[in-house]
């Protein structure tokens, strides 16, 4: 069976209610995890999951996605055990790269980033285990440590976001699973689904092992147009992001070209020259209605659930059909008409 997680509120607009209350919301409605995603200048993930674990009881916890940049193996290590005790092991650990310019614009070296999430994964199922434990790689160095506090069920599943085959295919060799990003549409997810079973393959695990998480921006409505303009400044920026759009492109039949009025529209180059990240500083510049105005609708309808019931169902069905396995919700709608209208 399809597994359903909702992403819950984020950035600049939430609070700690809203947070809160949409992640009981979720549960109370039949979820199976809420997801929280960690941006360096916003809502911090443990924290925000830690209130969460206190007010749900049952649904799953996840992070969607954290770098290993910001913590330390040992710390992530004792801060995913941490959670997961105070949740009753209901946490799922994402990992993630970020980008070199985000990185930068925190202070942070962008370092090595395959064999930091080899690393980091490596290093921390080990120190879950107990036990006085060292390790000594390119990137995570541990002498002698022994954690005081362990994982509930003896290990947190830890899945990693990733866009490209490289990152794909390493989630494939030692994750549980793996998370496509917002407005993945199925040609992509199908093209990806690929380099993960072939990471697997290599590794010796079967493919199926792996969970294939893909984030849905998802409006159940009869007004199709209005919310495809709504969702058409997130999709620019998500395709307009400097090497991404032409991935997120694969297979697709669409011309690349279409990419350039949208990075033109965000004004990606001058962004990026100043050192900045373009997703935190493009719509400080621009308007949202602007970059809508240049992304085309077959877009949007590729990359997203938009419609009525009947309709939505029928376009969840291509991200199942592509290999997803398990869909994260990214949609301000009632939780339970969600996973009526989807389920």
């Amino acid at each position: 069976m399809t597994k359903f997680g909702l992403l819950l509120p984020l950035g600049g607009f939430a609070t700690a209610q809203s947070i809160s209350n949409r992640a009981v919301e979720a549960e109370a409605a039949g979820f199976d995890s809420a997801w929280v995603i960690e941006d360096y200048y916003s809502w911090e993930a443990f924290g925000s999951l830690g209130y969460v674990a206190a007010v749900t009881q049952r649904i799953q916890l996840g992070i969607s996605v954290t770098t290993p940049y910001v913590r330390s193996a040992p710390l992530l290590a004792s801060s995913a055990a941490t959670l997961d005790q105070f949740c009753n092991g209901r946490l799922i650990l994402g990992l993630g790269r970020s980008s070199g310019t985000m990185l930068g614009q925190i202070g942070i070296e962008d370092r090595k980033p395959f064999a930091t999430m080899r690393e980091y994964t490596e290093a921390m199922r080990l120190l879950w285990r107990g036990g006085e434990m060292s390790y000594d790689g390119k990137v995570v160095h541990i002498d002698r440590i022994v954690p005081d506090v362990l994982p509930v069920n003896g290990s947190v599943p830890v899945v990693i976001g990733a866009i490209g085959p490289q990152m794909l295919e390493l989630a494939g060799e030692i994750a549980d699973g793996v998370v496509l990003t917002g407005f993945s549409p199925p040609a992509y997810v199908q093209w990806a689904v690929g380099h993960v079973a072939e990471g697997a393959r290599r590794a010796g695990r079967d493919p199926a092992e792996v969970e294939i998480i893909v984030m849905v921006a998802t409006r159940i409505t009869e007004d199709v147009q209005a919310a495809r303009d709504e969702l058409k400044p997130w999709l620019g920026l998500a395709y307009g992001m400097t090497g991404r759009g032409e991935i997120f492109l694969t297979d697709s039949g669409v011309d690349p070209s279409v990419l350039e009025p949208i990075r033109r529209a965000l004004l990606i180059d001058e962004i990026l020259s100043e050192g900045l990240e373009p997703y935190l500083h493009s719509y400080k510049r621009v308007t949202p209605e602007s970059v809508a105005a240049v992304v085309p609708d077959e877009l949007v309808c590729a990359a997203s659930v938009v419609g009525p019931p009947t309709e939505a169902r029928a376009q969840l069905q291509a991200f199942l059909d592509a290999g997803a396995t398990y869909v994260m919700v990214d949609s301000p709608h009632p939780a339970e008409m969600l996973l009526t209208a989807l389920s």
